[in-house]
């Protein structure tokens, strides 16, 4: 039993910062969420995506492994890309957009981010990533080169690997 003292509650609670966020202001509600131990990622309806919780090993996607206790659009390389799936693990993230691309961030720690090692040290997102972890992880989402002439329409991912399903 959990002690009256701690702030633990086994109640649903909405998220009220996302519901003041910057998606009332375009229109844009939240259709999809993808939770994981340490984060959580909201699509909404205008293709774009949110992060939020801790940000080590580059998890959110948002350049910095600053934790974010309020929902954080990620841009970079998804700014104008219409997202349509999204999938989170323990330390790291995916999705796939319109176009039936697939992109990842997060840990590569055990190759699930599915970069080949040209790609890591090609398709750097910043000098921080390429001086401390061009092969271990991404700040950034980065677009997965051995699947772009696959069309993707889902990804999952779990601790260790991830997969992605094709319309082929």
């Amino acid at each position: 039993t959990a002690s009256t003292s701690s702030s633990f509650t086994s109640k649903p609670k909405r998220v009220e910062a996302f519901a003041l966020c910057h998606t009332r202001s375009t229109n844009s509600t939240p259709i999809s969420i993808a939770a994981a131990a340490h984060h959580t990622l909201v699509l909404t309806s205008a293709g774009t995506i949110y992060a939020f919780g801790l940000g080590t090993g580059g998890r959110l996607g948002t350049g910095y492994e600053h934790h974010r206790p309020l929902p954080t659009l990620i841009q970079h390389s998804l700014h104008h890309k219409k997202v349509t799936c999204i999938a989170a693990a323990i330390n790291h993230s995916l999705c796939c957009i319109d176009t039936g691309d697939v992109y990842a961030w997060g840990s590569n720690r055990f190759g699930q981010l599915g970069f080949s090692s040209k790609q890591n040290s090609s398709n750097t997102a910043n000098k921080q990533d390429v001086s401390n972890h061009a092969a271990s992880h991404s700040l950034v989402p980065k677009r997965v080169d051995d699947l772009k002439k696959v069309n993707i329409k889902a990804v999952a991912a779990a601790n260790r690997h991830s997969v992605a399903l094709s319309v082929q």
